[in-house]
C-alpha cells in the first residue's frame, strides 16, 4: 500500500460565470457535458453534484440531466459541501444586514444544512443581535468524515474563532480559538488540525479546550491528514509542500517551482 500525493495544479472541475435564469442549465461542448454552476462539490457516492447558481443552492445527476433546487434567498447561497454519509449538505447563506445601526448596510453570512430526505434547512448558529461588533461572518464549512457534526469559522471584525456543532445546530461543542486561519479533521473524526494567525499550527481534541502546537509555521493552507500514516499536509507560500509527522513534529520539506493551490493525502 502506497501513500498517493496529489497535487493540484491544473483545474479538473471548473466553474463559468453565469446569471440567474441564463440559458440552459447544462450542455454539450466536445462531447463533455458542461453544467452552469459555481462551488461544485460532488456527493461521496460520486452519482450527484452540488453547486450554486444564481444564488440558489442545486443538486444534479452526475451526467446533468437532473436538476434539482434545494435553496434560494433574496442575497445568495453558495459553497455547498456533502456530509459524509451523502444525506444532508451545508451550505454559507449570505445576507444584508439590518440589525443595528452599525450593521446597516453590512453584509453577513451564516452556515446553513438542508437535510436532503426532510429538505428540512437550518441555520446552525444565528446572527447574535447583542454582540458588539460591526458584522459577523460564517464561512468554510467542513463536515465531520465520521458523523454528524460541522466545523466552521465565525469571524468579526474583533473576534474571529472555531465553531464545532451538530448539524441541527444543536450541541455546539466548540467555540473557542481566535484567529483560525485553516482546518481540517483528522480521518477518525476524534481531533483536529488549526492553523492560528500568527503563532503556528496546533492539535485539538473534539471535546476538549487545550490546543497542543505542533509547528510554528506561519498561514499555512490546504491543510489535509493523511488516513493511512499520522502525517499532514500544508503549503507555505506558493512553492513549499510540507509534510509533517504528528508524533515526532518532523518536517519534510518539498520545494517546486510552479505554483501550488492545494494537497490531498489518499492511499492506492
Amino acid at each position: 500500500m502506497k501513500a498517493l500525493l496529489i497535487l493540484t495544479c491544473s483545474i479538473i472541475v471548473y466553474t463559468v460565470g453565469c446569471q440567474k435564469d441564463e440559458g440552459p442549465t447544462s450542455f454539450e461542448s466536445g462531447g463533455t457535458r458542461i453544467i452552469q454552476g459555481a462551488f461544485p462539490s460532488i456527493s461521496p457516492d460520486g452519482s450527484k453534484i452540488a453547486y450554486s447558481r444564481g444564488g440558489q443552492i442545486l443538486i444534479n445527476s452526475i451526467n446533468g440531466n437532473n436538476e434539482t433546487r434545494l435553496s434560494s434567498s433574496q442575497y445568495g447561497d453558495y459553497g455547498p459541501v456533502w456530509s459524509a454519509d451523502g444525506n444532508k449538505i451545508a451550505f454559507v447563506r449570505t445576507m444584508q444586514g439590518i440589525i443595528t445601526f452599525y450593521r446597516e448596510g453590512q453584509t453577513y453570512s451564516l452556515v446553513m444544512a438542508i437535510d436532503l430526505q426532510t429538505n428540512k434547512i437550518v441555520t446552525l448558529e444565528p446572527f447574535d443581535t447583542t454582540a458588539n461588533y460591526f458584522y459577523q461572518t460564517q464561512t468554510s464549512p467542513i463536515w465531520c468524515p465520521t458523523n454528524d457534526k460541522v466545523a466552521y469559522l465565525n469571524d468579526s471584525l474583533e473576534y474571529g474563532s472555531l465553531r464545532i456543532i451538530q448539524s441541527d445546530g444543536s450541541g455546539l461543542v466548540l467555540d473557542d480559538y481566535a484567529s483560525v486561519v485553516s482546518f481540517c479533521w483528522s480521518p477518525d473524526g476524534s481531533q483536529f488540525i488549526c492553523s492560528l494567525n500568527p503563532s503556528g499550527i496546533y492539535k485539538g481534541t473534539v471535546g476538549q479546550s487545550n490546543l497542543v502546537q505542533i509547528s510554528p509555521r506561519n498561514n499555512p493552507y490546504s491543510l489535509t491528514w493523511s488516513s493511512i500514516t499520522n502525517t499532514i499536509g500544508y503549503i507555505i507560500g506558493q512553492d513549499s509542500l510540507i509534510f509533517l509527522d504528528v508524533a515526532s513534529q518532523k518536517e519534510t520539506i518539498i520545494k517546486h517551482t510552479f505554483n501550488l493551490s492545494s494537497v490531498r493525502l489518499s492511499k492506492m
